[in-house]
């Protein structure tokens, strides 16, 4: 693999091109055209007002070729540049004075070149013996979450080391699973700035665009995921909850059309607070916990009673993302709190539907990409330190992007970027594992269908399972995947059915079993009574 050696924002561009010296020099009613080259992998022709000119670093450039004051400048690429994809930026226009902004972004970069961010989410110690991390890792160059890893290249990836020394993958049964094998929580959380610099017609566009990821606007059809619960909070001086937890798309239409403008106040550090205290990331072999929160917001933050230390305490380690609308948007504040990536600023409203939907887009990468790798630690007394490390070509120290060439020059350093994990963990007490059976899906559910997934854990045995279904009340039909490891399960009832599985590994002889309540409605997924162990006991007959 070619690699860059040094930092983007200390390459230096070669331009070659024919022409006199007077080209070269600063000549009196003559503008420079310069810019940012990143992606380029070998070297690409560029036109610069229609004189052929050779970049052959990635980096900052000035281009020899100086443009009339006032007069009108284009820079092109020649498309047939070394087969590369090349995106123009601020490439023509009018030159009334220095021109300095003009970006080239090629394809190279992402085929020849990885820099990642660890985003740590948990970490977690469960006996007898396991470790178990949760963590997206984030391609630099896309923002987007790295969505291929699994058991067979997880070591590509990451190294995963104990007081330093790397572990072997063999031995300590190391694994990784996607978060739609897991028995997961997942909360989506909308918060809504309803301060009075807000008009009524932006608020009901905020609410369509949050209407439009939440249920078909046809169909009236849930996009929600079968494990995915709903959380609306608005704020003004102070935060309110519109609807807390809830699967059910039409309760959360009605509650989000309920939505008024508030007061002149706008309460940012408290929404932002409250918003993140919605969830933990926690997890375990059983149960993930996870969650993303989307905020609007057209202002900064003005109130007095809540503090910026409390909410970044709120917000550490997990996945926010900012819709900041119109010129008195505070993003600076909100880089405080995500990557800048995660910010996104809109001129008007009339954008703001479509944002949302690439915003959802991107999220999704994050759910495909969220990671729980789980290991059996030989240790057995004392105090260690597991540290997880990204393999790649640049650490955060380093810039791959404009913006992150911006921050390092702003800062010194590059905001939410890690290059790894590390946290202590006690062994001591800690014994041999045994094989473990486990059922992973959503055990609640609105949705009318639903996959649950086996796994043994913990062993080198190619796994045989045998299910035992019962459908316990109202209409459910299951079907067994091909390999026998996965079974689906339909809600053929209108309203309401509870099954129950018992799983055996017939090698080990590793057991478990759990029930599954499928509804259509909220109300019948809030009946605790309903989900005590005694009652489904009694409804199935165990």
């Amino acid at each position: 693999m070619f690699k860059r050696a040094i930092l983007l924002s200390s390459l230096v561009l070669n331009v070659a091109c024919s022409g006199s010296d007077d080209k070269n020099s600063e000549l009196e009613g003559t503008v420079s055209v310069a810019g940012v080259v990143e992606g380029l992998t070998g070297e690409i022709s560029i036109y610069v007002n229609g004189n052929l000119e050779t970049i052959t670093n990635n980096g900052a450039f000035t281009s020899p070729t100086r443009i009339e004051e006032n007069a009108t400048y284009s820079v092109t690429v020649n498309t047939s540049s070394d087969n590369l994809d090349c995106l123009v930026t601020n490439g023509s226009g009018t030159a009334i004075g220095n021109i300095n902004n003009v970006t080239i972004v090629c394809n190279g970069l992402a085929e020849n070149f990885k820099a990642y961010n660890l985003n740590a989410l948990a970490f977690q110690e469960e006996a007898p013996s396991v470790l178990t991390f949760a963590f997206h890792l984030i391609d630099r160059f896309t923002g987007t979450a790295v969505d291929s890893i699994d058991k067979s290249n997880i070591t590509d990836y990451l190294n995963v080391l104990e007081n330093g020394s790397v572990i072997s993958p063999r031995e300590s049964f190391l694994e990784v699973d996607k978060l739609s094998n897991y028995n997961a929580e997942y909360q989506t959380v909308f918060v809504i700035d309803v301060s009075s610099s807000l008009f009524n017609d932006e608020l009901t566009s905020i609410k369509n665009a949050i209407k439009n990821v939440i249920a078909d606007p046809v169909t009236q059809e849930s996009k929600l995921l079968p494990n995915q619960s709903i959380t609306i909070l608005s704020f003004d001086s102070e935060v309110d909850v519109v609807i807390e937890n809830s699967q059910d798309p039409e309760a959360i239409i009605e509650q989000l059309d309920a939505v008024q403008i508030g007061g002149n106040s706008t309460n940012l550090y408290g929404a932002i607070k409250q918003g993140a205290e919605v969830w933990q990331n926690e997890i375990s072999l059983e149960l993930l916990s996870y969650g993303s929160l989307i905020l609007f917001t057209d202002g900064v933050h003005n109130s007095d009673s809540s503090s910026t230390s409390a909410a970044l305490n709120a917000a550490k380690g997990k996945d926010l993302y900012f819709i900041a609308i119109g010129d008195e948007a505070d993003t600076a504040t909100l880089s405080e709190f995500t990557a800048t990536d995660n910010i996104y600023q809109l001129e008007n409203f009339d954008e703001l539907d479509g944002l949302l939907q690439s915003t959802f887009a991107k999220i999704k990468t994050y759910e495909d990409g969220l990671y729980v790798m789980s290991y059996a630690t030989p240790k057995r007394s004392g105090s260690h330190t597991l540290t997880v490390e990204a393999i790649d070509d640049y650490p955060c120290t380093m810039s791959v992007t404009p913006s992150e060439e911006a921050q390092l020059d702003n800062s010194g350093s590059l905001d939410n970027c890690n290059d790894s994990f590390s946290d202590d963990f006690d062994a001591t007490g800690f014994t041999d594992i045994e094989a473990v059976l486990t059922l992973n899906g959503a055990r609640t559910t609105l949705v009318p269908e639903m996959l649950w997934q086996a796994k043994l854990r913990w062993s080198r045995e190619t796994p045989v399972f045998s299910w035992q279904i019962k459908a316990c009340r109202g209409g459910l039909e299951h079907q067994l995947s091909d390999d026998n490891a996965a079974i689906t399960f339909t809600r053929t009832d209108p309203d309401f059915a509870i099954g129950y599985v018992s799983l055996t590994e017939e090698i080990t002889g590793a057991t478990t079993d759990s029930y599954l309540i499928m509804a259509s409605k909220q109300s019948t997924i809030n009946n605790k009574f309903l989900f005590s162990k005694d009652t489904l006991e009694e409804i199935c007959g165990n």
